[in-house]
């Protein structure tokens, strides 16, 4: 069974492109029994803020997909609430004291009672009416459907790629993909990742092994973020 949960995680991410690292599987096959735990520290993550939090998830996903983190784990959650910046005594508080299980719990009832039973599955609201996509998405079946919710026309804005708008990406995000960059950035996958590279071998960012690709980050000593107001800062970067 946990050969092929590994081998359907590796046959998807040649789809999604994301990088991911089935050894976790291997790793954590004798104490993992549920999903729950990590979506209790997300809960208990929230309750801080929403920036924080959204953060926080990103880091849980990557950490648990790429970088072969047991994020059901008590240790791990604690270690990358206090890479995310939370207060790390009141997430523990809120997990230990049963308040994020609460809310925890209060989400499942919201799913079951919109018949959500596969995951990932997003809920998008308009201001008149809302959808529900399910499975893997890609990004450009969300942007049709904010087209269809909105009152008023959209009109996607593509920013300009240069090293400045992705480090200023990467500043923002923490560990990126390189196929995030294609495709905010409207680049083919091999372009992104030519681009990335050569600003990993130029010292502007990190290149780190994640699983069956790579994860770009800032050097350690140019990123200070604050995990209430979502705002960092890091040493100016020319083209």
């Amino acid at each position: 069974m946990v050969s092929k949960v590994a081998d359907h995680w590796v046959e998807a991410s040649q789809q999604h492109k994301m990088p991911v690292d089935e050894q976790i599987f291997f790793d954590i096959k004798d104490d993992y029994r549920s999903t729950y735990p990590a979506c209790i520290a997300f809960k208990a993550a929230q309750f801080q803020s929403e920036t924080a939090a959204t953060d926080y998830l990103r880091r849980l996903r990557s950490g648990a997909a790429a970088e072969s983190r047991a994020i059901h784990r008590l240790e791990v959650q604690i270690e990358i609430a206090g890479e995310a910046g939370l207060n790390v005594d009141r997430f523990v508080r809120d997990i230990s004291e049963g308040n994020a299980e609460k809310a925890f719990r209060e989400d499942l009832l919201a799913c079951r009672k919109r018949a959500v039973r596969g995951f990932p599955t997003y809920l998008l609201r308009g201001p008149e009416s809302e959808a529900m996509l399910r499975s893997f998405t890609r990004y450009e079946q969300f942007e049709y459907w904010f087209k269809e919710l909105v009152t008023e026309p959209l009109s996607r804005r593509t920013p300009v790629e240069s090293a400045t708008q992705i480090v200023d990406f990467v500043t923002r995000y923490g560990k990126v993909a390189p196929v995030e960059i294609a495709v905010v950035y409207g680049i083919s996958f091999e372009a992104a990742q030519a681009r990335l590279k050569s600003m990993a071998q130029a010292g502007v960012l990190l290149e780190s092994k994640a699983g069956n690709g790579h994860l770009y980050s800032l050097p350690v000593d140019a990123l200070s973020c604050d995990a209430e107001t979502g705002n960092c800062s890091t040493s100016p970067v020319t083209r």
